[in-house]
């Protein structure tokens, strides 16, 4: 299907983002990061434009530090795939705006969200495809979530926007 599609550079794909005004992105860096190196990454998204539309996450708690040393004013992330009872000590030490948990850990205990609201910190999990969770953690309060099908979530969230009669298609009685 994507045969002989190449893979856009990150300038390319901040530039198409750029475009549209309500769009943001979570970039997120693999593996280890060393500032200087964040800093290209940072200063990319913020030449395009992007910096109040962006969040800077990762798994490795040194790369999300190197982000802070990097751009101490952008806001960043971690991603959490393994709870800790230092999770929240963590995210507080290296500055994030969010601590964003695998799906599985909040399906052992969803009372997570709160803990890390209590933080201070807003909750964007991942990965979330199913409307069955994603009204279990909207109803717990997380602020988004990452996904694999944005197109259903879209929809989904359209549809709840809607009283129940619109929803069927039918005029109410």
């Amino acid at each position: 299907m994507f045969a002989g599609q190449r893979v856009p550079e990150l300038t390319e794909a901040l530039d198409l983002i750029a475009r549209y005004g309500s769009v943001g992105v979570f970039v997120e860096l693999k593996g280890l990061w060393r500032p200087d190196d964040a800093r290209r990454v940072t200063d990319a998204v913020q030449v395009a434009g992007l910096g109040s539309r962006a969040v800077f996450q990762s798994f490795r708690r040194r790369t999300v530090a190197a982000l802070r040393d990097a751009a101490p004013d952008l806001p960043r992330a971690l991603l959490v795939e393994l709870w800790t009872p230092d999770v929240v000590r963590a995210c507080r030490h290296l500055g994030v705006a969010a601590c964003n948990p695998a799906k599985r850990l909040l399906r052992e205990r969803l009372s997570r969200v709160r803990e890390l609201h209590d933080a201070g910190l807003e909750v964007y999990p991942w990965t979330l495809d199913d409307p069955v969770v994603w009204t279990a953690v909207m109803a717990a309060g997380v602020e988004g979530v990452i996904t694999n099908q944005p197109d259903r979530l879209r929809g989904w969230l359209d549809g709840r926007s809607l009283p129940p009669s619109a929803v069927g298609g039918r005029d109410s009685a």
